[in-house]
């Protein structure tokens, strides 16, 4: 294996030192930029890392390679594809931000003109392993529930508001202390609004029939045939899908890199998980509609959406007082 070009620093050349694990892969290049996908990967997928090459590479199709080093963020990688070595300039990161699977040039066997919805291909057996063993249960009348921990979505409405009221006593002079509260007054009450909205309020129920949401915005409950697609972002927001155009409702989980401390969030499922285990679900009620088998699961329990609690009335006064006296 040819050791790395100039300029790639000592821990770069750390990847060249020894024996490295060798994984066969499949690789998009272009500009600098490099894609590795798994070799059982599916149209619509992502990828597994990128990274960036000290080589411009031309192509612009998905080709049979062979990744050396740890396939994982944050670690130093290099892909030989068509008899060159790929030499990164830094760590790998995740393969989110990079085309999916067949979506830039096609992969080696299809076009890309026709992407399948990776958010609609069945669960990979590792990606089951990945959730949890309750939500695994193959009995569809266990109704399952999941809502965001309070303590997290708590510290978010008392924290989000921070940064803007410090620009505020920068521009501004000095205000009686009024006057402060009375500007501190609209800036929580919005941050308020937004985390009941985003974190507090939206709660899910499910079991082999169907799923009850109360999301961000709007309630509804659905049999498992209305749900077009469920996706997770890198922030744990889970979107359940009711129709082609991406409309749904929104659920808020643990991201899979939380900036509060973990203590914060406790045995919360992940956007990854909770999505995972809607999906599981909707493709067993769906093989048993295949297999016409007659469901006779009832529904979970139809949605309620609560008003704000008397405590989010109770921080937003607090803040109020608080920030207004710092803001002087």
């Amino acid at each position: 294996m040819p050791g790395p070009g100039p300029g790639t620093g000592a821990t770069a050349r750390a990847l060249f030192d020894g024996e490295q694990p060798a994984t066969e892969v499949y690789v998009w290049a272009l500009g600098g930029r490099v894609a590795v996908y798994a070799t059982d990967a599916r149209p619509g997928e992502p990828a597994l890392l990128e990274f960036f090459a000290l080589a411009r590479n031309g192509s612009d199709d998905i080709r049979p390679g062979v990744l050396f080093g740890v396939p994982a963020q944050r670690h130093w990688c290099a892909v030989a594809v068509d008899g060159e070595l790929l030499v990164p300039r830094g760590p790998a990161r995740s393969g989110r931000f990079a085309p999916t699977y067949g979506g830039v040039g096609g992969g080696p066997d299809e076009p890309g003109d026709a992407v399948p919805d990776a958010a609609r291909l069945p669960l990979r057996p590792v990606e089951i392993m990945a959730l949890r063993p309750e939500d695994v249960s193959a009995d569809p009348e266990t109704v399952h529930t999941h809502r965001h921990n309070r303590f997290s979505g708590y510290a978010v409405v008392v924290g989000c508001s921070w940064p803007f009221l410090v620009l505020l006593a920068r521009l501004l002079p000095n205000l009686p202390y009024w006057g402060a509260a009375a500007l501190t007054a609209p800036v929580t009450a919005v941050a308020c609004l937004a985390g009941w909205r985003l974190f507090l309020r939206p709660r899910v129920s499910w079991n082999g029939a169907g799923v009850s949401v109360v999301g961000s915005v709007g309630a509804r409950l659905l049999v498992w045939s209305d749900v077009h697609a469920v996706r997770a972002d890198r922030h744990g927001a889970v979107t359940i899908e009711t129709d082609h155009h991406g409309a749904g409702l929104v659920v808020t989980a643990r991201s899979e890199h939380p900036l509060l401390p973990r203590v914060l969030s406790g045995d919360e499922r992940t956007g990854a998980q909770l999505a995972g285990a809607l999906r599981l679900a909707a493709e067993r009620a769906a093989a048993r509609a295949r297999a016409r088998v007659r469901d006779v699961v009832s529904l979970p329990p139809a949605p309620v959406a609560p008003a704000a609690p008397l405590l989010l009335y109770v921080a937003w006064l607090a803040e109020t007082l608080a920030y207004a006296l710092l803001l002087r």
